[in-house]
């Protein structure tokens, strides 16, 4: 080979070294210098080089395997201790709407009104006259000065079914509150005469051993007095007493079935069942509570249970229950203590009549209105007097024994029950 061929050889050499390092130079001026960065740990690191695996998304159409779920293993439930556990089924109250619409009326009441509403008089008491046969104007002012809650008629002030009816409207009309016109006339006996229906006697009922016909029966009467303008019966006597006397029999498990019956009936004809007499017939009782849970109030919650709206407690002393020596209706562990805490109870509660010896051979109408409203009780059946005893709850009112708070527990729940039946305009 000679030498200008190897001379050209070189050159050509040379010159594809030198394109090379041109264009290596040319790449390695483009690239941006890395940035400085924390130190990576090697876990750092293993994740970042993970390719992210992503769950492929359902259709809307499908549902979620079950076997896709996380298992969950179930708490136990706690068991709360603040709470104790009711020992009964709760009894039945007063619908919401009706509450308001007492409550409505209520917040417009003064203090006197609201005590006026917890009176249950006759007609003569209130106007002054004797008998009240007719509502004239007399009886239109001493409604509407002496707002009382309710009005208790007998056989002295009817004769005829256009009399009654208009005795008993015209009252009602008079009444910006609404008023229980009240009769007691648990068969039928007193009305009779008028067109109502007589039924057989609560003990001829339980002796058929036919639940249906107290039902029957109430519904029947009930419907009849409500036509003639009456607001409440004071029905049925739910004592155990001996066979032969006034109610469904003497075993507590049968009678209470009937009285349960009869309070259906009532309601369905529209008008209040009233329980009486609570806790136990007698003048005197040594029971205890576990005794009287056994037998008569068996009968009581029967009724309650039916929804009974009212019970009324008699005169009782119950020497098991306190040792106070006062009549059940003024006692407050036979009121405050069995009927509302023990069993319950949240609705009107009413007393026997106030003006009988049993309470007016120890107390004085206006002792026995306090003891008896403080006792717990909501309707105070007429007191032996009823200008004293409004002015003794006056009184407690005003010297604080007695507060406004307790006052209107009592005029709502009175309020309540006559928007239940329609007796509030």
């Amino acid at each position: 080979m000679d030498s200008t061929k190897r001379n050209i050889i070189s050159v050509a050499s040379l010159i594809a070294i030198i394109v090379l390092l041109i264009v290596v130079k040319s790449i390695g001026g483009n690239r941006r210098p890395a940035e400085p960065s924390e130190p990576v740990t090697p876990t750092e690191l293993l994740q970042a080089t993970k390719v992210p695996t992503k769950k492929p998304t359902p259709k809307p159409t499908e549902a979620p395997k079950v076997t896709d779920a996380p298992e969950v293993t179930e708490a136990p439930t706690p068991t709360p201790t603040a709470t104790p556990v009711p020992t009964q089924i709760p009894l039945p109250t007063a619908a919401p709407e009706y509450i308001a619409a007492a409550q409505k009326r209520l917040d417009t009441m003064s203090v006197d009104e609201k005590l006026y509403q917890l009176f249950v008089v006759t007609p003569e008491q209130l106007i002054g006259v004797s008998p009240v046969m007719n509502a004239l104007d007399r009886t239109r002012r001493s409604i509407q000065d002496r707002p009382v809650g309710g009005l208790i008629f007998s056989a002295q002030n009817i004769a005829n079914q256009d009399q009654l009816k208009k005795l008993l409207a015209g009252c009602q009309n008079y009444s910006k509150r609404g008023l229980f016109l009240v009769i007691s006339d648990e068969t039928g006996s007193v009305t009779s005469g008028i067109g109502t229906h007589k039924i057989d006697t609560l003990a001829a009922i339980g002796a058929s051993g036919d639940v249906k016909k107290a039902e029957t029966a109430a519904l029947a009467l009930g419907r009849d007095l409500k036509s003639l303008g009456f607001s409440m019966n004071l029905a049925p006597v739910s004592d155990i007493q001996p066979q032969g006397s006034s109610t469904f029999g003497t075993d507590a498990k049968t009678t209470a079935s009937f009285v349960a019956s009869y309070v259906k009936g009532c309601d369905a004809a529209g008008m209040p069942a009233v329980l009486s007499h609570f806790p136990v017939p007698a003048s005197k009782s040594e029971k205890k509570l576990s005794e009287l849970k056994e037998a008569e109030l068996l009968t009581f919650l029967a009724g309650m249970q039916a929804g009974a709206p009212v019970v009324m407690v008699g005169y009782a002393d119950m020497t098991g229950l306190s040792a106070s020596g006062l009549p059940a209706c003024l006692c407050p562990e036979v009121i405050d203590g069995l009927l509302r805490k023990e069993l319950g109870y949240q609705r009107v509660v009413m007393t026997d009549a106030l003006n009988k010896p049993s309470i007016t051979d120890h107390y004085n109408a206006g002792d026995a209105a306090v003891l008896a409203f403080k006792a717990g009780a909501d309707l105070l059946y007429r007191p032996a007097d009823l200008d004293a005893a409004f002015k003794a709850l006056q009184a407690a009112v005003k010297n604080g024994t007695i507060t406004e708070a307790r006052l209107n527990e009592s005029v709502l729940r009175i309020l309540t029950l006559k928007a239940q039946y329609g007796m509030i305009k």
